[in-house]
């Protein structure tokens, strides 16, 4: 009996002395190491991750040994290629330059002056050459002899008259001169359609036009020294639009009607227009150099 007790007690006390009581097994849930299947996962991906970072250090090492930094490379849009700034044209409405200074004489002795955008040379003044079919606006009226309108804003005149040809061309389609002198000094002549288009996208658009290009006197910007004014125009016997708008006759005839002809327009807003006056109306005349 007691034998057997002290037997028991032998074996009870190497059972719980061993690691066998300890369930060591990691993948036992008892364990206390118990490690699930996600937690292993987890490891081997870490592991991995750790590998895979090691060789990407590796390799950038390598590589970065072997190729110079951006710091020492060259910068491609400084060095090796022109800046925006220095070569490439800017758009029209910040890059186009205009020089203003010289004059022109009329063929009556008055002198005009000029300015140069992008690569046109404008009379700066509107044309006030007395001749033919012209007018002088006085309050309402219009008056052959001149005013102190003319003065400043310049005669107005019919189609016909500014191209310099017969009246009835007021009504029918007739020839003209690719660059029609009319009542222009020499080597000057009134601008065709293409020549206002050509302006007015040279200072951006007709969108913004009107205001760069008229006079400070009529609240625009006068950007380029074209000194847009309101001369008004003529209709009958009525001076209109005084002050409110200005109209500029071209040498381009309205294709299908002969009664019109193309005309470039601008009033008290920002924009610039053009659409086609009846040609026995009263407008002002700007030339632009051969």
């Amino acid at each position: 009996m007691v034998l057997r007790f002290f037997l028991f007690a032998v074996i009870f006390l190497f059972v719980s002395c061993s690691d066998l009581g300890e369930r060591d097994n990691p993948y036992d849930p008892g364990s206390r190491n118990y490690r699930s299947s996600s937690s292993s996962l987890e490891t081997s991906s870490s592991s991995t991750t750790t590998s895979s970072s090691s060789t990407q250090q590796s390799s950038s090492s390598s590589i970065s040994s072997s190729v110079p930094s951006s710091s020492s490379m060259p910068s491609s849009s400084s060095t090796s290629t022109p800046s925006s700034s220095s070569s490439t044209p800017q758009s029209s409405s910040s890059s186009v330059s205009s020089s203003s200074g010289d004059f022109v004489t009329g063929d009556d002795g008055r002198k005009y002056k000029t300015v140069v955008i992008g690569n046109q040379t404008w009379m700066a003044e509107n044309l006030n050459y007395k001749v033919g079919i012209s007018k002088c606006g006085d309050g309402e009226a219009l008056r052959d002899t001149n005013t102190t309108t003319c003065d400043t804003y310049g005669r107005l005149y019919d189609w016909a008259t500014a191209m310099q040809l017969g009246s009835i061309c007021n009504d029918s389609s007739c020839k003209v001169d690719a660059k029609h002198r009319g009542v222009c000094p020499a080597s000057w002549h009134i601008p065709s359609s293409d020549d206002w288009e050509a302006l007015m996208n040279e200072v951006g658009g007709e969108d913004t036009a009107g205001k760069y290009l008229k006079a400070k006197s009529w609240n625009g910007e006068d950007k380029y020294d074209f000194s847009a004014l309101p001369g008004g125009a003529g209709g009958g016997a009525n001076f209109q639009n005084f002050g409110k708008a200005g109209q500029w006759w071209s040498s381009s005839q309205n294709i299908s009607n002969s009664g019109y002809a193309y005309s470039q327009g601008m009033d008290n807003q920002d924009k610039a227009y053009h659409n086609y006056g009846t040609k026995s109306y009263l407008y002002s005349v700007r030339c632009v150099k051969d």
